[in-house]
């Protein structure tokens, strides 16, 4: 089964372009190699909308697969009444390659990121410094 990580964001990033560029900053600054990233939709329509798409993760390993979903979100979901965004990282695979998406748009919007099943550290909540030492954590 799926987990997912939540992000809290102030609007969506302008385009595919835009998310590409923030992640693949945080992917070399974490001494890996920036993920393939394409839209995809489970229908005929044409993904052209980060809103209506989902955003596809790849990288080099087997295991580095996630996606990630925006929607708008009440204050009650991002307890932040400056951002009305959700962006909604999951995974089967491994948590770090998908925590390292998540912690791109975390640290885009100086905000936290919501761990709702516990993974990486277990922690309920990360800020993106903690998100990030818990990436550079040796696994137990």
């Amino acid at each position: 089964m799926a987990d997912s990580l939540f992000v809290p964001i102030s609007k969506p990033p302008a385009d595919i372009l835009a998310v590409e560029s923030l992640v693949a900053e945080v992917f070399r600054e974490l001494g890996r190699a920036p993920p393939r990233l394409s839209l995809r939709r489970n229908d005929d329509v044409p993904a052209t909308s980060l809103m209506t798409s989902f955003l596809i993760f790849e990288g080099e390993g087997t295991k580095d697969f996630c996606w990630a979903s925006i929607s708008e979100a009440p204050i009650e979901i991002t307890e932040d009444s400056s951002r009305s965004y959700m962006v909604d990282v999951t995974t089967r695979r491994d948590w770090k390659f998908a925590g390292a998406v998540a912690y791109a748009f975390c640290k885009h919007e100086r905000g936290c990121v919501f761990n709702d099943s516990g993974v990486l550290n277990g922690l309920p909540r990360f800020d993106a410094d903690s998100l990030r030492d818990a990436l550079l954590a040796d696994p137990p």
